[in-house]
């Protein structure tokens, strides 16, 4: 060859625009074959063969391409070329680009630069070096192409984005997906009352955009894709799915360490420490104050057990007139301050005492009293005492304290004791007013020397370590996943081997999610540090006790499924049968990852919450009623208690099934008893609760419709449409429970509506 004919050959060869093309198409991907080069520069074969193939004769004569139709690669010569030509083409558009803005994401106005687009590929998606730079180069041709006035950072990503799934990198592109909301929804988050929950404020209506950002984040980067797979279709659910990296659900609080230390705040806080209290008013200030700040700590809630045992010493030669008038002041403190997760009310609850455990007889009493908690058995009874006037007068405006939920734990000697039955009657008669008390039945001998609950009756008893600190106060529930049971049966077509296998899978996948959870919050306490409550130094240990914290596997549907997968209600004997080996399938497994694992594995009965719809409409939509089968049959609602909440019941009956369930169910269980609204006699339901508390079932609470009248300032039970005292329909509110706490009836999804109105009540 003439190597002075060299260049006029290759100026010759890059004279022509298509032939350019060529040359960078196999510069970003070689090699290709005749066909899918024509393709893929949009050219028709019949009509633009001959043509196209004159264009490869030229590059090859040139010495610039290499190959035959089979496929086509660039030689030493056109990869120089190549370059040559990037070169020209970034030098010509350098004075195009500098008049072209990019508001950057650190909200900016910058310069558009291509290194930038490769140093984010490589930094955020691990991009290899190569393709990061032949993929940065096709996007600022494709944005300098479209001849766009105006960039931003969000543009730029979906240039790159949609580059990165048409050359078939899905991986790098899932990491580079921008997490948000579109205008649109923010602005309908804003408008649209509907979305609000009650009490909404701007804190609110944040929550709910920064809820969604970090629910994208959690499927698309922190789960793999058949965890979040399962998520999204429905087989499973993450109910905190925005708090899932950030929180663990619940604390149960220990408040000793506070009474004799005090709350030191960080030294670079701009915070005030607080003393050790010295009277029973710092003391109540200091566990608000703790409430308050560890709301922001978990997704869930948070629990004080021994409440009126660690707070007996304080009122010591106090008339129960001062001690009322503090304690008012404290449930008040807490039942109207808005500093629960999107400015809600905190999600708090007190575990209650009768009588002083025999574990804390002997216990020696934190700060300056000298003693031991069992020289203030009268004292703890005396604020047992006063604390349940309060709960029953309520507030001035005639509103029960739905918070602190309260939880009053039965124990065998509450029962047999009659200088305690006039704490029972009382309990009962906050019962008969507003409903609010849950009754932990702690008389059962597989309920362990002690145990707590929250008012989602998360549970923690003494079997981990056998020690009732360790195992039940400064740890809590990092969180629950929920598993589908009407969809397995679905899928499962009456099949038990199916259904069980199906199940187990579902369970695996539920571990996995709990299993990351785990890791992530490990990270955040020891790397990322922003759990400060959490990690907050006892004596040389952090606060809390991560290591004896529970997982929790949960279920919705078990009497759907029951019905679906069998043709038997829950309640018949084969119902019953095969609704047991499902509980005893997923006890066993979760028994078995605990051995293996040394983790804190339990199974839960799951609470009401309008995200269970969710599961619902998944189903009525994926085994569409309109090409009905025998196996399908639509719901208006999924149960979350483990029987049937409309299924015509005796009371032994009732009680009879939930005792097959809660011994086996140690993350959490509860009974819910929809009373009649007529009932009034205290008597008569302590001897229910008495009964109750010979069956197998550990947490109980009646229920009842309650209407609020803010005009005349009353709560009434039963839902009349006008006040009957000032005859007002416009400023009434109503109130119930399905199971768990009350809420409002604005807070009700359709399917709990359905559920409440449709629930069987009992009498006595």
């Amino acid at each position: 060859m003439n190597f002075d004919e060299i260049p006029k050959k290759v100026l010759s060869a890059i004279s022509s625009s298509t032939r350019v093309k060529i040359l960078q198409l196999l510069s970003r991907q070689s090699p290709l074959p005749f066909t899918q080069i024509m393709q893929m520069m949009n050219l028709e074969p019949t009509t633009d063969a001959g043509r196209f193939g004159y264009h490869l004769r030229e590059l090859k004569t040139s010495n610039l391409i290499k190959g035959d139709e089979s496929g086509y690669n660039l030689t030493e010569l056109g990869k120089k070329i190549v370059e040559f030509i990037w070169g020209l083409i970034d030098y010509s558009r350098s004075e195009i680009i500098k008049e072209i803005p990019v508001r950057t994401s650190e909200y900016a106005i910058d310069q558009f630069d291509r290194k930038r687009i490769t140093e984010s590929l490589i930094r955020e998606a691990g991009v290899p070096n190569d393709l990061a730079e032949e993929i940065a180069k096709e996007t600022e041709e494709q944005l300098m192409n479209a001849e766009v006035k105006y960039l931003t950072a969000p543009l730029i990503r979906e240039v790159v984005n949609s580059i990165l799934v048409l050359k078939g990198h899905e991986q790098y592109r899932h990491k580079l997906t921008r997490l948000g909301l579109p205008p649109f929804e923010i602005l309908r988050i804003l408008k649209d009352s509907n979305t609000h929950p009650i009490n909404s404020n701007p804190e609110t209506v944040q929550k709910l955009v920064s809820d969604a950002i970090f629910e994208q984040n959690l499927l698309l980067n922190i789960l793999p894709m058949d965890i979040a797979d399962a998520h999204l279709r429905g087989d499973i659910s993450i109910p905190n799915a925005n708090f899932f990296i950030l929180r663990p659900n619940s604390i149960q609080h220990d408040l000793r360490p506070f009474f004799a230390e005090g709350f030191i705040a960080d030294k670079d806080s701009l915070a005030v420490s607080l003393n050790p209290p010295k009277n029973f008013n710092q003391a109540l200030m200091l566990t608000a104050k703790l409430i308050e700040f560890s709301q922001i700590h978990t997704s869930g809630t948070q629990s004080f057990d021994f409440f009126n045992i660690f707070l007996a010493p304080f009122i010591k030669n106090l008339s129960r007139e001062q001690i009322k008038e503090n304690l008012f002041l404290f449930f008040k403190e807490l039942g109207s301050t808005y500093i629960g997760p999107g400015g809600q009310l905190p999600y708090s609850t007190l575990n209650l005492e009768y009588g002083i455990p025999k574990f804390l007889i002997n216990t020696p009493i934190v700060g300056n009293t000298i003693g031991c908690y069992g020289d203030y058995l009268d004292e703890s009874l005396k604020l047992l005492d006063v604390i349940l006037d309060v709960l029953i007068e309520g507030d001035h405006h005639g509103k029960p304290f739905f918070y602190p939920h309260q939880i009053f734990k039965i124990r065998k000697k509450a029962l047999t004791d009659p200088e305690i039955e006039s704490l029972l009657l009382k309990t009962h008669e906050l019962v008969i007013k507003w409903g609010t008390p849950f009754l932990a039945n702690l008389t059962l001998d597989w309920q362990t020397s002690n145990v707590n609950y929250t008012g989602v009756f998360d549970r923690l008893d003494c079997s981990w370590k056998d020690d009732y600190e360790l195992d039940t106060l400064r740890t809590g529930n990092l969180d629950s996943v929920f598993i589908n049971l009407p969809r397995i049966a679905y899928e499962s077509k009456q099949n038990d081997d199916t259904f069980l296998e199906k199940l187990e899978e579902r369970i695996q996948i539920a571990i996995s999610a709990l299993t990351i959870k785990r890791n992530q919050l490990y990270m955040r306490l020891f790397e990322d540090r922003i759990l400060p409550l959490l990690t907050y130094p006892i004596k040389g240990e952090n606060y809390f006790r991560l290591e004896c914290s529970t997982n929790a596997i949960s279920y919705v549907g078990l009497p759907d499924a029951i019905e679906l997968h069998t043709d038997s209600k829950i309640s018949t004997k084969t119902g019953l049968k095969f609704a047991q080996t499902i509980i005893k399938n997923l006890q066993e497994l979760l028994i078995k990852k605990t051995e293996n694992t040394g983790v804190r594995w339990v199974l839960r009965q799951p609470f009401s919450h309008n995200w269970v719809e969710r599961f619902l409409q998944l189903d009525n939509k994926r085994f569409n009623p309109k090409k009905e089968t025998k196996i399908f049959k639509p719901f208006n609602f999924y149960n979350t208690s483990n029987i049937n909440t409309d299924l015509p019941l005796t009371l032994p009956e009732k009680l009879k099934l939930e005792s097959a369930f809660h011994k086996h169910l140690t993350g959490g269980h509860l009974m819910v008893l929809p009373l009649l609204e007529s009932l009034d006699s205290i008597e008569s339901v302590l001897d229910l609760t008495k009964k109750i508390c010979r069956e197998s079932i550990g947490l109980l609470t009646y229920a009842y419709n309650l209407t609020y009248c803010i005009q005349c300032g009353k709560t009434f039970k039963g839902t009349p449409k006008r006040c009957p005292i000032c005859n007002t329909t416009q400023n009434i509110s109503y109130f119930n429970k399905i199971m768990g706490p009350y809420q409002s009836y604005e807070e009700f999804s359709k399917s709990e509506r359905i559920e409440v109105r449709n629930r069987q009540k009992f009498s006595l």
